[in-house]
């Protein structure tokens, strides 16, 4: 489900921004592609959390993302453009991967990619590793005890 929403997402993004907005180049998947692994790294991350720890864990994963990884990410300037350490340190979060990635496939075809597309596909993994960890029928048991 997640990775359908991630490419139903990340097709959705491209469409309204090049054909309403006109604002990135014709470059389907590369911008698709970005935008789509980008969102699956960033939502498997925050299912993770709240697969191991509920309730708390959406609202840790969605603040560490959104709160945390947001301002440090590079993505309305480059990192290089940022305080160090703290541009250097948002590449390796999920938003600040995504918009490297974005930007480099886009505007510079030649570029490695290799980091970038590794450290989604970290957050990925890792995200994963969280839902597989703690199975949805313990969840569904803690909040049954919660509601008695």
């Amino acid at each position: 489900t997640l990775m359908l929403y991630a490419l139903f997402v990340g097709t959705a993004m491209y469409l309204v921004l090049h054909t309403w907005l006109n604002v990135v180049p014709d470059a389907f998947l590369a911008i698709a592609g970005s935008i789509a692994l980008a969102v699956f790294a960033s939502s498997t991350f925050i299912s993770g959390m709240y697969s191991l720890l509920g309730y708390p864990g959406f609202g840790l994963g969605a603040i560490f993302t959104f709160l945390v990884a947001n301002p440090i990410s590079g993505l309305s300037v480059p990192a290089a453009f940022l305080a160090q350490p703290w541009g250097e340190i948002g590449q390796w979060l999920t938003i600040g991967a995504g918009a490297t990635l974005l930007r480099e496939s886009t505007y510079f075809p030649s570029a490695d990619l290799t980091m970038p597309i590794s450290v989604l596909s970290i957050w990925a993994l890792l995200g994963l590793g969280l839902i597989a960890y703690k199975p949805r029928a313990a969840i569904r048991n803690t909040r049954k005890q919660h509601t008695a």
